[in-house]
């Protein structure tokens, strides 16, 4: 295949497999009634630069990435709603094989999903605490550190966690690639 995904927390996946791509669609939880997009997965072609972007609300968008303005790229969106992950995934795969004309042959909706500055502010706090929750979650399974094992991490005076040679923080920051840990305790 001839592209890559990125999906909502940022990670990025060159030429993924249809079983892949399946297994994205599957971890996107789609319900209609969510009027706020929350999760997202994009499917990007390299060669040309569009990209269709799956919601959690059933929606698809479609757009060439690059585009400068905001306003010039909400212009040359286009949008469907309902679309189910059989479609989606059929959507993939033509754009993957570089099928532009059938994946543009859809029928598309003019313009992205767009949403006031309200809106946007409060889809923006929702992504970031269900993200922050995930984050916790995470970092509460990684359970306690053990007495009297540095972590290894330079200049660290905390102790390593079971299974590890690092800390809470730093076995979070090395896991999510530099992502500083927003936890400390």
């Amino acid at each position: 295949m001839a592209g890559y995904t990125k999906e909502h927390l940022g990670c990025e996946e060159s030429d993924p497999s249809v079983e892949r791509l399946r297994e994205i669609l599957q971890a996107i939880r789609i319900d209609e009634d969510d009027y706020y997009p929350i999760e997202v997965a994009d499917l990007i072609h390299e060669e040309t630069q569009w990209i269709l972007s799956a919601y959690s609300n059933g929606s698809l968008v479609w757009c060439k990435s690059g585009e400068e303005e905001e306003e010039e790229e909400e212009e040359n969106s286009k949008h469907m709603k309902g679309v189910s992950r059989e479609e989606i995934l059929a959507l993939w795969l033509k754009l993957a094989e570089g099928d532009i004309g059938a994946v543009e042959a859809q029928p598309w909706l003019p313009g992205g999903l767009s949403l006031s500055e309200a809106e946007r502010a409060e889809h923006i706090k929702r992504i970031d605490e269900e993200q922050r929750a995930r984050f916790k979650a995470f970092y509460d399974s990684l359970g306690p550190e053990r007495e009297g094992i540095p972590c290894r991490h330079p200049g660290c005076s905390r102790n390593a966690i079971h299974y590890s040679v690092l800390c809470r923080p730093h076995h979070f920051e090395n896991l999510y690639k530099g992502r500083p840990c927003p936890f400390t305790d």
